[in-house]
Order: C-alpha cells, then structure tokens, then sequence
C-alpha cells in the first residue's frame, strides 16, 4: 500500500499472499486506528463494489535530514515522503557539531501543532562517509574522522534516531520513487559536495566491508589535483563541485582565492555561455566522471546509472557530454547503459531518509505498535 496510491483488498491478497480471513482482520484493525482510509468504491463486473483503499498519509510524520545537501536539508515528511516543512542550515566552516542537527530539527519542527508533533515517529539523517565496525563515521567533507555520530547524535535527539549513508538513502528514493522504480541493476552517482553513491545489485543494495566510496576511484594517475582523502588525481579532487569551482579560478588566473557568490552552478552557466576556461573545467569533470563510470560499469554492467548533484538543472548540457565519455570507455559486449538524471529533484535525500524511516518502523515492534495503535488522526491533506 506504500507503493501504490490505492488498493483493492484482492491486490493486496495477491501481493501479500495471506488467506482471506487474516487480510480481513488486519485491515479491520488498520482501519479502526485510522492507519487505512476507505477512498472510494471499484464497479465490479458482478457483486459488489471493491473498497479502494489507501495509507493515511498524515497517520505519522518523520523529521528528515539530509547532511549531504548544500546547504544542509531539513523536512518533516508524512509516512510518504511528501515534505510538509522546510528548514536549510549553512554548511559549517569546521567539522559539523551534533549541536547544528539539534538546532534544525527544533526549528523544522517549530511550525508543527502540539498533536503533529505528538504523531512524529522519528528522526531519520542521511549522511556522507564511511562507517567503521564501532559505528565511527569518517567524512572528509563534515570534517569527521572516525566519529561517534550515531552516539552522539542519540544524546541529543528525543525520538529514535535512524542513521543511513546518503548514497543508499539516494538511491533508494530512486528506487521507490524516480527513475530506476522497478530497476534491479543500477548505480546511482551524486556529484555535489563529493563524488559519490551507491549500487544496486540483483535487487540488493551492493556492500562490501564498508560502503562503497567510488569518489576515490583515481582516474587521472599523476595529476596535481589533491584529494581531501589525501590522494591526488581522485574522480572527487576533479569533478566534485567545490573543485570545479577551484579550478576555474585556478584558470582565470585568482588561485587559492574564494569567491562566496561563485558556484558550480556559476561555472556551467559560464562554460554554456561559450567561456573557454569554464568549457576547459567542466569538460575535464565530465571526463573524469565518465572513465569512473566505465570502471563501474565494467565491473557491475548496470541497466542504468542516474546522476543527481549539480547535473540537475544541467543534464541537457552536462548528459550528453558524459554518456558520450562513457560509451567511449564502454564495449559493446557489456550491453547498452542508459544514464539519466534524478527524477526525485533537490529532495532526493530527504525522500530517501523518509523512506527509510517508514521501512525501519516496519522492523521496530515499539514503533509499529504506536503506528498502529487507534488514536485521533490528523485529516488527509489534499494532494496537488
């Protein structure tokens, strides 16, 4: 029923596979606490009518965050996705505090009523990084080596607190709600802050020992361009957004200069407009980018790559240039790989984590209770 704006009771007996008497009695219950909303009646050809029914969206809320954004994203979001407040914080000059998550949660949820705040099941983030077998996460880009942050972040927060990879949480709100829904082979690639994603695997998310970290693939042996992780010539040191900024001023003759109001945004607006050094950059990351890809491909054959980061708002300048790098890179006998962009938009992570946050419920017997335990529901908003 998450997947699917309604249901008749005969497709949920068919995709859940329970007998009659059981689908009736969980629905019965589900629909007392208001949890499932009868929406409507389906002609049937003989008898009667089929109840469609559909999850009550506002029957719980999760509070989102998306430290991987820039700046970093905060939401409340319903059981599905759908963002019912916004709160944008400032990327931090130093390593991220716990206090700078605190201060955004309390300010998404300052717009909420006494009874949605009540209805907030949980905290869901969606971070960068790699996460060691303690539960330390290293991320060059919050300035984070090997820290506590689900710890630390469980001290501060007064609800229960799930913490998953931005990669993962992307891709998944790819999977459910963009452009690889029904995709059992794909890899989804976020070129923003750094350079990385996550793959998908014969319907399974793909991990080794830690998260996969492709950003640090090095294609470009020798190169001068030094990495936060401390190697040179990384696909992340050339393609990630803060350096094609850098070497766009490297070029325009202002090295080791920062420049607030100039963005990647800026630099593709400029190489667009036919600027030879913004051309010269943003041709460079899209070469990188495309030899990773091939690597990837190479090892994985994905049915498709989606690409979000800074792409959105350029994929029909920045797409084509970079599925024509890959296709050099790639062989025939790897089969056709289609790369597009996001379909979720600037929201990827929050829907990812909201995502998420709805699967962790179903696994938590605490929070599936309270889900469904009967109480006062806020009414469905209208959806536009």
């Amino acid at each position: 029923m998450y997947r699917q704006p309604t249901a008749t009771r005969a497709e949920i007996l068919e995709a859940t596979g329970l007998n009659p008497a059981s689908l009736s009695h969980c629905l019965k219950r589900l629909i007392d606490a208001g949890l499932v909303l009868r929406v409507g009646e389906l002609e049937a050809k003989a008898g009667r009518p089929a109840d469609l029914l559909r999850l009550n969206s506002e029957a719980g809320y999760f509070v989102v965050v998306d430290l991987e954004a820039s700046p970093i994203r905060f939401a409340v979001s319903n059981l599905l996705g759908e963002i019912r407040s916004r709160w944008e914080e400032g990327d931090p000059a130093k390593a991220m505090e716990v206090s700078v998550i605190k201060r955004g949660v309390d300010m998404v949820c300052s717009p909420l009523s006494a009874q949605e705040r009540e209805a907030v099941l949980a905290i869901s983030i969606c971070r960068p990084g790699l996460v060691d077998a303690e539960g330390r996460v290293t991320s060059v880009n919050l300035g984070w080596d090997r820290f506590p942050f689900g710890e630390k972040v469980r001290e501060v927060l007064d609800k229960p607190v799930f913490v998953e990879n931005a990669g993962r949480s992307y891709l998944l709100a790819e999977h459910w709600f963009g452009a690889a829904a029904g995709v059992r082979d794909c890899i989804f690639v976020e070129v923003g802050k750094g350079v990385g994603g996550a793959i998908f695997s014969r319907g399974e998310f793909f991990q080794g020992r830690t998260q996969a970290e492709f950003g640090h693939i090095t294609v470009e042996p020798g190169a001068p361009d030094l990495c936060k992780c401390g190697k040179a010539g990384c696909m992340e040191a050339i393609a990630s957004a803060s350096n094609v900024v850098r070497q766009y001023l490297d070029r325009v003759g202002r090295p080791g200069q920062s420049v607030p109001s100039l963005t990647v945004n800026d630099v593709i607006d400029r190489a667009r407009r036919g600027d030879p050094h913004a051309l010269a950059v943003t041709d460079r990351a899209v070469r990188a980018l495309g030899l990773g890809l091939s690597y990837l491909s190479a090892i994985f054959n994905p049915e498709v790559f989606v690409v979000g980061g800074y792409f959105l708002g350029s994929e029909d300048f920045l797409l084509p240039r970079l599925r024509a790098e890959l296709a050099m890179h790639a062989r025939e006998w790897s089969g056709s790989c289609r790369v597009v962009p996001c379909a979720t938009g600037s929201d990827i992570g929050l829907r990812g984590a909201a995502a998420l946050a709805f699967y962790r419920v179903l696994e938590d017997p605490d929070l599936l209770r309270r889900l469904s335990e009967p109480r006062m529901r806020l009414a469905p908003k209208t959806r536009h």
